[in-house]
């Protein structure tokens, strides 16, 4: 998985974007992830800016949401069965199996 890249703006030319050294504490706060999580991953903070931009923002709950999709290989939101629900049904089929033989 490819990390995210942040965007910044030049200092004497603010309409030049380019790509940055890190993603600042204020996007990392706004996107609600964790600085841990985010240096386990090899993601760069830098500590010296101070601007949050959208666009970064976003990249940071992107990469986050790819990264929990992949941790459990399937989509997140993704209702499984519950434990109790296949145990009981395991109990129904051995009961039909002993009834019947």
């Amino acid at each position: 998985m490819e990390l995210p890249k942040s965007l910044v703006k030049c200092p004497f030319t603010p309409h030049i974007i380019r790509a940055g050294r890190g993603f600042s504490l204020g996007e990392i706060k706004e996107s609600g992830v964790e600085i841990n999580l985010l240096k386990k991953l090899g993601v760069y903070i830098d500590r010296r800016r101070r601007s949050a931009h959208k666009e970064n923002i976003e990249a940071l709950k992107n990469m986050i949401k790819a990264v929990k999709e992949a941790r459990t290989g399937r989509k997140t939101g993704v209702k499984r069965k519950s434990a109790k629900k296949t145990d009981k049904l395991m109990k129904e089929e051995t009961a039909e199996v002993k009834n019947a033989g």
